[in-house]
Parts: structure tokens; sequence; C-alpha cells
């Protein structure tokens, strides 16, 4: 797998899939210590995902300070030859 080491944290690119469309995100980070996975949303607009009714939501905190989040199942992700349905 390709992994970018930048200042010791790791990255990759990661390909997301949702109702027929796709993307893929550059310089992602890999969070071993997080239980779940999180993407920009801003970025996801551009394939349809959208915050809809029947989403779930949260408000998360971190480092940063807190945000509010959705949750969305999206077709499937893909890491290099690592496809992940309906994720």
């Amino acid at each position: 797998m390709n992994i970018e080491l930048t200042d010791g944290l790791p990255f990759i690119s990661v390909t997301v899939s949702f109702r027929d469309q796709e993307i893929t995100l550059n310089n992602v980070l890999v969070d071993t210590g997080s239980a779940g996975t999180i993407f920009k949303a801003e970025l996801l607009r551009n394939i349809g995902i959208y915050p809809e009714s029947n989403d779930y939501t949260c408000a998360i905190r971190g480092i940063g300070g807190s945000e509010v989040v959705f949750f969305k199942t999206v077709n499937s992700i893909k890491i290099e030859d690592i496809r992940l349905d309906h994720f």
C-alpha cells in the first residue's frame, strides 16, 4: 500500500463511490487511534453526498475543537486494490 509519511503521519488516497459517482480524495490521514472514518463533507458534495433528514448526526470533539458530523453509508471506498462495499 502506498503510504506517504508527512511530518511522521501516514497519508493515503481513497476513492469514495456513491450513487454511481466517485471521487478520489488525496492526502487522507490514516488515524490509527480513531474509532471511525471521517471525510471532509465539502469534498463529498461533488458526488452528491449531503446531509439528509434520515441521517444520524452528532457532535464530535477533538484537539481542534468540536464539529457537527453526519453519518452516511456509501456504495464503497477503495484504497488501491482494497475495496470495502456498503461502508
